[in-house]
């Protein structure tokens, strides 16, 4: 079975903070939560951690600040059910843009979820090698298929 949430007590964050770890091994990520302002969310899949992202949500810009799926649970369409779990509070919102700084390793992801190049910088720009996306909510896909249509009602 398959479960993600928003975590918000300290042993979830912790976890969090391992997941992250874990995932990105001293890539593109401090050894604290830079944002103290954004949500966590982390996926499940049997009741093991298999992933977690942050985002957030600042007035009406959504930025993704990270997102990473473990090694052996990828290229399973996990990654996709998170970011679709982190999309939920722009939803509610009624937030019509998600933002990201891609790295090199993640611009094909965000690419096959129809983010696509932005000349703007997200909240939270470093500086570093990344390379800035944007998504209309209304068009997000699966990644393991470009053709899908976006679950969300129109704007």
């Amino acid at each position: 079975m398959i479960t993600g949430k928003f975590v918000t007590d300290k042993e979830k964050l912790d976890l969090a903070g391992r997941l992250r770890t874990e995932i990105f091994q001293g890539r593109y990520v401090t050894d604290h939560f830079p944002y103290p302002d954004a949500r966590y969310a982390v996926l499940w899949v049997d009741g093991v951690p298999a992933g977690m992202g942050g985002i957030r949500c600042i007035n009406d810009r959504s930025t993704i600040i990270e997102i990473g799926i473990l090694e052996d649970h990828r290229r399973q369409s996990y990654g996709d059910l998170l970011l679709r779990l982190m999309a939920s509070p722009a939803i509610d919102q009624d937030i019509r843009k998600i933002y990201v700084e891609a790295t090199e390793d993640s611009k094909d992801f965000f690419s096959a979820t129809h983010f696509h190049p932005e000349d703007e910088r997200p909240y939270g720009y470093t500086g570093q090698e990344r390379f800035p996306m944007v998504l209309e909510l209304r068009d997000l896909r699966c990644a393991c298929s470009k053709d899908r249509s976006s679950p969300y009602k129109p704007f």
